[in-house]
């Protein structure tokens, strides 16, 4: 297969790859949830509850986008998706809709988008990356059954994440209802470690995408900001808004600032990172049952 005269190295395995590392429950994914630690009780049990499993969520959209910068480098990765999901019953595969973008900026030549979408429904699970079609066969479909027949928490962990380790000593921003606010408002530190290791999860999965679309210099571009990532300290802040009656979450924003480790500034240093994170929930139905927003 070919996009004009680049080689798309995909096969039915790299689909069993994206299907079991971009879902629920799958790799790197909901398999453990954490309860956000410290701030006020009633605040940490809400987190628990809207990121954390305490709701087993059977239908819904997510929205997620992801950016990450280096000041003064020039140098940006983003990424977009969207998924709607739908699970009739346990163990049965899930009806499943996910498109994904993702972009850099920084290498050499123009920045082009990357896309890709996986599809499931009754004819099976199947990925379609840059226009051409690939039949992910029934490992795939396995690996969907089993990351939405997780207890919980399939609507906060599009692409695999696990949002309930982010938040740090949460508290209530605003109660429902205060401030013209429609759902409660959780405000948190970020426990950086875990942030970044979803976020260099994701690079590494946008980077295989686009090396397999034939994007190897943006791949290049995402794997170095993905490593500056993982090598540098920084802080955060963690903003949370939840359905005051169903407890699901209606929105959830992480902005982190990442700086050299101490002993690493100077001549060679890594520049400052930026990083942004916002994921958006709606029509979230428990037991199968379609939710309201």
């Amino acid at each position: 297969m070919t996009t004009g005269n680049r080689p798309i190295r995909a096969s039915c395995a790299f689909a069993v790859l994206v299907a079991a590392t971009l879902l629920p429950g799958g790799c790197g994914g909901g398999g453990s949830r954490h309860t956000a630690r410290g701030g006020s009780d009633s605040a940490s049990q809400l987190v628990s509850r809207a990121l954390g499993g305490g709701a087993a969520v059977r239908s819904g959209q997510v929205r997620l986008s992801l950016s990450v910068s280096a000041a003064g480098a020039r140098k940006a990765f983003t990424l977009r998706s969207a998924t709607r999901f739908r699970v009739a019953s346990a163990g049965s595969t899930p009806t499943l809709t996910l498109t994904l973008a993702t972009l850099s900026r920084g290498g050499p030549g123009p920045a082009r988008p990357l896309r890709a979408a996986l599809v499931s429904g009754p004819r099976g699970v199947s990925l379609t990356l840059q226009g051409h079609h690939i039949h992910a066969g029934s490992q795939a479909e396995r690996a969907l059954q089993a990351g939405y027949d997780q207890p919980a928490g399939a609507a906060a962990a599009p692409l695999g994440l696990d949002a309930s380790a982010w938040p740090a000593r949460p508290r209530y921003a605003s109660p429902a209802g205060a401030h013209g606010v429609r759902g409660a408002h959780v405000s948190a530190g970020l426990a950086v470690g875990p942030f970044l290791a979803e976020v260099a999860r994701l690079a590494a999965l946008s980077a295989a995408l686009q090396q397999a679309g034939g994007q190897g210099p943006a791949a290049a571009v995402t794997r170095a900001l993905a490593t500056d990532a993982t090598r540098e300290s920084g802080s955060g802040a963690v903003d949370l808004y939840v359905d005051p009656a169903s407890r699901l979450p209606r929105s959830l924003t992480v902005i982190a600032t990442l700086h050299p480790r101490p002993g690493r500034a100077g001549a060679g240093a890594s520049p400052p990172l930026s990083i942004a994170l916002r994921m958006g929930f709606s029509d979230l139905g428990e037991g199968g049952s379609a939710g309201r927003s």
